[in-house]
């Protein structure tokens, strides 16, 4: 079965998303040869013309070549349509037939659902009593394949029924339900380096590690998305997804093997044994005065949360989540401090630990900081980073790779590799935790845009004895 004549089919084409990440992600696989052959078809309420959508796209793709992107644009097709609208979507199951038969595709079906998390039951349910998505087997040539885009239900209760929808209509083979921060080249090398890297092992728990931080802070406010972010929040929007998965990444034990299979068992019973102990929240000034934001809402724009973790490898280390938009400086990364040595020196012993950093942004870095001596100077110590290269500048041994996390993701699928999507029953830990927070009713605190997060924050850190400057 020749997976270059795939149709790739895109539900809520006209979204922010759509525009922003997934067409361009498209194009790039369409230069790089994977797509060349392949049809996409954009589906959406609204009535547009897919070359002008095409064009507004444009901006977002960096070095565009004019001859590939008119070859891409042609193979474009749109079809207006309602995705929980049952006869509309026989339609659009005839019309995907039509497709298939004029352009020889191979029956290699994948469906994108970049839409509200409100859409996914009906989608499954008419997809399926369609056949436009159909039931197929993991060992089955000709494949059909559905993409749910976070966040994936509103709560547990949403969540848990989706997951009973799709075990009725589909093989969880066939189902991704993706977190693009998973797929982000950097992230992925977390469980490569932690288990196949011996000195890592016996470092990696309460006797060495002191705490761990995961940020997640952005100088961006809303702008547009006031009608999606007012109904979520910080802690739906970002927590329950990026952080917890994070998270769950960096706590869990070994896996029988290093495939996602086995990788999101080990995730799931981390989540299981997180325990919330304390947080705060913030909402930037002018929140409330942005487009299609309620002027009265209590809707959190960050969060700053202590998580430990029952289990014995973790015991007494504290888990640091914190998020923030509007703020001074973007940081996005996983920071692992590790406990203060027994100084054996007679002086200049040396005050900063050593850390473990896995950035993703302002820039993507990963590095160790190490204690060495001063170049000449006696007995005085400063504190150096050692870069790990080949995961920073994108050229390894195995040739240049991509960051972008969308792109990585549909190549996997194309090229039939693993891929680091979230099992049902992650999701619905992640929500119980989520759902159980925001039962504690939490301080909410205004903060002022382009500074860093409450005021409150700091009597929070002094109070639990996990502050540090170097990171925060």
């Amino acid at each position: 079965m020749d997976r270059k004549k795939t149709l790739f089919i895109l539900c809520g084409v006209s979204g922010d998303l759509s525009k922003r990440k997934l067409i361009p992600a498209l194009y790039h696989l369409y230069v790089q040869g994977y797509l060349r052959q392949s049809v996409f078809l954009g589906i959406s309420r609204d009535s547009i013309a897919i070359q002008a959508l095409l064009e507004e796209v444009r901006p977002f793709i960096e070095r565009c070549d004019i001859t590939f992107w008119t070859n891409f644009a042609h193979q474009w097709h749109y079809i207006q349509a309602s995705i929980d609208d049952h006869s509309q979507m026989a339609l659009l199951t005839s019309s995907v037939i039509t497709l298939e038969k004029k352009y020889s595709l191979s029956g290699y079906r994948i469906l994108y659902a970049a839409v509200g998390a409100n859409l996914f039951e009906p989608l499954i349910i008419n997809a399926a009593e369609t056949n436009l998505i159909q039931k197929k087997e993991a060992r089955d040539l000709i494949k059909h394949i559905i993409i749910f885009e976070k966040p994936f239900g509103t709560d547990f209760i949403s969540a848990h029924q989706i997951n009973k929808t799709i075990e009725k209509y589909y093989h969880e083979s066939q189902v991704f339900r993706i977190d693009h921060y998973l797929t982000k080249e950097i992230v992925s090398n977390i469980a490569l380096i932690r288990f196949t890297n011996l000195f890592f092992q016996p470092l990696w728990n309460n006797t060495y590690i002191e705490q761990v931080n995961i940020i997640l802070n952005e100088t961006l406010t809303i702008g547009n998305r006031g009608l999606y972010y007012d109904k979520f929040g910080a802690l739906s929007d970002v927590v329950q997804n990026h952080m917890l998965q994070l998270l769950a990444l960096v706590a869990m034990d070994s896996p029988s093997r290093l495939t996602n299979h086995a990788i999101g068992h080990e995730r799931r019973k981390i989540l299981e044994k997180v325990q919330f102990r304390d947080g705060l929240l913030g909402q930037y000034d002018g929140y409330t005065k942005e487009l299609h934001v309620d002027p009265t809402s209590k809707t959190e724009t960050a969060a700053t949360l202590l998580f430990f973790i029952d289990h014995p490898r973790w015991e007494n280390v504290p888990f640091i989540l914190s998020t923030a938009k509007a703020v001074q400086k973007k940081k996005v990364g996983i920071y692992i401090k590790f406990k203060a040595i027994d100084c054996l020196l007679t002086k200049g012993c040396p005050t900063d630990s050593n850390w473990l950093v896995i950035e993703l942004a302002p820039e993507r870095r990963f590095y160790i900081t190490l204690n060495v001596k001063k170049a000449g100077v006696a007995d005085e110590l400063i504190q150096t980073v050692m870069e790990i290269n080949s995961v920073i500048n994108g050229n390894t041994i195995f040739g240049t790779v991509s960051y972008e996390p969308y792109e990585n993701l549909l190549r996997a699928l194309l090229t039939d590799q693993e891929v680091l999507s979230i099992g049902s029953q992650e999701i619905e830990f992640a929500w119980k935790i989520i759902d159980m927070i925001k039962s504690k009713n939490l301080p909410l605190y205004l903060y002022q845009q382009k500074s860093n997060g409450p005021v409150a924050l700091n009597e929070f850190f002094k109070q639990w004895n996990c502050k540090d400057n170097t990171i925060l």
